[in-house]
């Protein structure tokens, strides 16, 4: 990762170190290893968010409760570049998934916690906030990321070549026609205006698959 402030952060956080460490056991291969960089420091940008929002608080751990659903999906709504005046979202697939990757991190920090004594209140709260993601994350992030989603694939229209350029290929094309026909009927034997025929269907086909 990029020796930054963000990689800082992941380094010394315990639940995102272990996120690394569970899902790259047995996935050595470089598309796995940039999939977890990637979630890793999208764990950190969300940990600063929120340590920004609350600095009393420091791990990612602290802030996997009910009480701060909001400021996760507050969190995660920044990173992924909302606009609340245009209602979209900049990277909506990560929008979407961010809230697989915090269930991920709930099970995590469930794991690690029901090894320690007297942490039933912690392990509840991870229960409740897994149900919370489940239940809302649809309706207050997905829906709407899903919706921008499906509008950028709609808006990428492909470029089409002028009426112009058309006209004057198709007329380009014509002219080279009659002129080898031309040529045929006065030498039916005439090479060069078989070529010049051959090389206009050739032309025609290339433009015919290139639309399919």
């Amino acid at each position: 990762m990029k020796a930054d402030k963000i990689n800082l952060i992941a380094k010394k956080d315990m639940l995102i170190c272990q996120y690394g460490y569970s899902y790259m056991k047995g996935r050595k291969s470089k598309g796995n290893l940039d999939f977890v960089r990637q979630n890793i420091r999208r764990l950190a940008k969300l940990l600063m968010f929120c340590r920004q929002e609350k600095p009393e608080l420091k791990d990612l751990i602290n802030f996997l409760k009910p009480t701060y659903f909001s400021l996760l999906l507050k969190g995660v709504s920044h990173i992924a570049g909302y606009n609340p005046e245009t209602d979209v979202y900049e990277s909506p697939t990560l929008a979407m998934n961010f809230g697989t990757l915090l269930k991920k991190c709930c099970d995590l920090a469930y794991i690690h916690l029901i090894q320690i004594e007297n942490t039933n209140n912690q392990r509840k709260d991870l229960k409740i906030l897994k149900k919370l993601i489940e239940a809302q994350w649809a309706d207050e992030i997905s829906a709407q990321a899903a919706l921008n989603l499906n509008e950028n694939k709609w808006n990428k229209s492909e470029l089409l070549p002028l009426t112009t350029d058309i006209k004057k290929l198709s007329a380009f094309l014509q002219k080279t026609t009659d002129d080898a026909f031309k040529e045929l009927q006065l030498n039916n034997k005439s090479s060069r205006a078989y070529n010049l025929l051959k090389e206009v269907i050739y032309r025609v086909i290339l433009n015919i698959c290139d639309k399919l």
